[in-house]
């Protein structure tokens, strides 16, 4: 079988998917920092390449009999500020990434599979009406946003400028088990189960659990189309009802009062004072908030079921498990990933 490199092997979408990699027994090389977490990664046999996506020496070592990469490695933080650091790590992975392969391995690697998200293709005023590949977003809401779609438009053009065959995943909101630096989407799921409140965002939601994005991605490997990019994406769910769902297992109010606009703007407001008065990273605001009540995450896979013949599971199967693992280890978690 062939080599495979991937790029942030560490993170949750990562783990998962080098997991597949291995009974499909291929070799796998994990690409991580030194400074990531990897007891979970050193249980497997799998290759270690420590570096950096801004070192392009670590990257050409790594990249050494690979035939295959699946670029997952990104900064995931949803907070309003920090631009440079999102914005700079996807933006220079893809050049790095790129620069290393035409000037080392210009016609080694047979084809690339890049983790974007459903952040590139939009949020919708509509809950009638789910997104699909056609749609994409029409201006940068937070860093994260513009991070990956500067870096998913990069990597298009930088694909057909050296020849090489990319496919585009755009995963929506997953959550799911062994997620080791829990990432803000199990956060979230987290944060609503501690929620003693009987309140709601006027929202909703699309979440996947992380076998079905990472089975996607393996897909995509082997049935994508050059340069098309594919939602591997769930369950369309208001959430409202997604917190009766996480309510009927953990026990606690049904959510009844929507949350208005104005109260969220001013707790958006009071976080921007703490982060100014405390210099702490930002939690929230108030732009944040205007892109909450009446947004709607909503999207279909008709694209990805027909091409890949991808499949997610309903988040009935596995909601449960996901929200008892995570509340079993959240004192074990590290909140910084």
């Amino acid at each position: 079988m062939s080599k495979i490199l991937v790029t942030g092997a560490s993170g949750h979408l990562g783990f998962h998917l080098v997991q597949l990699l291995l009974k499909e027994n291929h070799e796998v090389c994990c690409f991580v920092r030194k400074t990531s977490f990897i007891e979970h990664l050193k249980k497997l046999p799998v290759e270690i390449c420590y570096g950096d996506l801004f070192d392009k020496d670590s990257l050409h070592k790594a990249l050494g009999g690979v035939t295959k990469i699946f670029h997952t490695g990104a900064v995931f933080n949803l907070s309003p500020t920090d631009n440079n650091n999102i914005v700079k790590t996807a933006v220079m992975g893809v050049e790095n990434l790129f620069s290393v392969i035409k000037e080392n391995y210009p016609l080694q690697i047979e084809r690339i599979v890049y983790t974007s998200s459903v952040e590139t293709i939009g949020v919708s005023n509509n809950k009638d009406k789910p997104l699909n590949e056609e749609n994409y977003v029409e201006d940068f809401k937070h860093p994260y946003c513009e991070a990956k779609n500067r870096a998913e438009k990069l990597a298009l053009k930088l694909a057909e400028e050296n020849n090489v065959e990319l496919v585009i995943c755009n995963p929506s909101t997953i959550i799911g088990e062994n997620d080791f630096r829990i990432t803000p989407s199990n956060q979230m799921i987290l944060s609503l189960a501690s929620n003693v409140f009987p309140i709601y965002v006027d929202s909703g939601q699309n979440l996947v659990h992380v076998e079905d994005v990472a089975m996607g991605h393996i897909l995509a490997m082997k049935r994508g189309k050059p340069s098309e990019r594919y939602i591997l994406c769930g369950e369309n769910i208001s959430m409202k009802n997604l917190i009766k769902k996480i309510k009927a297992i953990t026990g606690g109010i049904t959510p009844f009062i929507p949350i208005p606009q104005i109260c969220l703007k001013s707790i958006g407001l009071l976080c921007e004072l703490e982060g100014k008065l405390l210099n702490k990273p930002l939690r929230f605001s108030r732009q944040r908030a205007e892109n909450m009540v009446g947004k709607y995450t909503y999207y279909q896979y008709n694209k990805s079921a027909q091409e890949l013949g991808y499949n997610p599971k309903p988040l009935d199967s596995f909601l449960k498990e996901t929200l008892q693992w995570l509340l079993s280890q959240e004192k074990k978690l590290l909140f910084s990933y």
